[in-house]
């Protein structure tokens, strides 16, 4: 069972899974049901069986702020008029031949236009992939949880490119004037001429003379 803490004094909640503790800030608290979903919780103040909406509801008591209520659509028939999305769940690209459409990676999200619902309709593998939780039908409020992972991911990403570049800046290559390795004072880098003078017409060895004189 996943254990769930609400440390009210640095405004977090402690999500425990096996030997894993994930934090979420008060103000993303929308993003608990991305990692939990719909399954119950441990919720320790004593021990309590609570489900997400019941956290979101205590945080956002906790905050002062209105809860907003994240629509679940199992299907289109549940959208009515609201305005909704389609989102790849899944860390690969979802590929669906019969209509020729492609969800590429779990940042991928399309809104669900008149022709969407059609290219859906028409698809019995689109309608199971929904259906099965691959891809999921998403809206306003989830929307804007979506790019707030979006933005966190990219910023995690620029963080590695940082600290990428940062690696490749303290590797430093020497050279000389003429564009070879130059030899270290301690002689730990030595240049090597592997263009051995010699027969063809432009005064350069052919591969098989050199491996001959390697040979010898």
């Amino acid at each position: 069972m996943i254990k769930l803490f609400v440390n009210v004094k640095e405004e977090i909640v402690e999500i425990y899974i096996q030997n894993e503790v994930k934090k979420i800030n008060f103000d993303d608290i929308y993003l608990i049901g991305n990692i939990i979903e719909d399954q119950r919780v441990h919720y320790i103040t004593g021990v309590k069986e609570i489900d997400t909406k019941e956290v979101i509801k205590l945080v956002c008591s906790l905050q002062g702020k209105e809860i907003k209520e994240i629509k679940k659509y199992n299907s289109l028939d549940e959208i009515g008029g609201d305005r909704v999305f389609l989102r790849n769940i899944t860390k690969g690209t979802i590929f669906v031949p019969d209509i020729n459409f492609t969800l590429r990676g779990k940042f991928d999200i399309i809104e669900i236009t008149d022709e969407i619902k059609n290219k859906i309709q028409d698809s019995k593998l689109l309608k199971d992939l929904i259906s099965g939780g691959k891809v999921k039908i998403i809206g306003e409020v989830e929307r804007k949880i979506f790019f707030k992972e979006l933005k966190k991911e990219r910023e995690k990403e620029q963080k590695r490119s940082s600290l990428r570049d940062s690696s490749l800046d303290s590797i430093v290559v020497e050279r000389g004037s003429d564009g070879d390795f130059e030899t270290s004072t301690k002689g730990d880098i030595i240049p090597v001429d592997i263009m051995a003078r010699g027969t063809d017409e432009n005064g350069i060895s052919t591969m098989s003379e050199n491996m001959a004189n390697f040979e010898e």
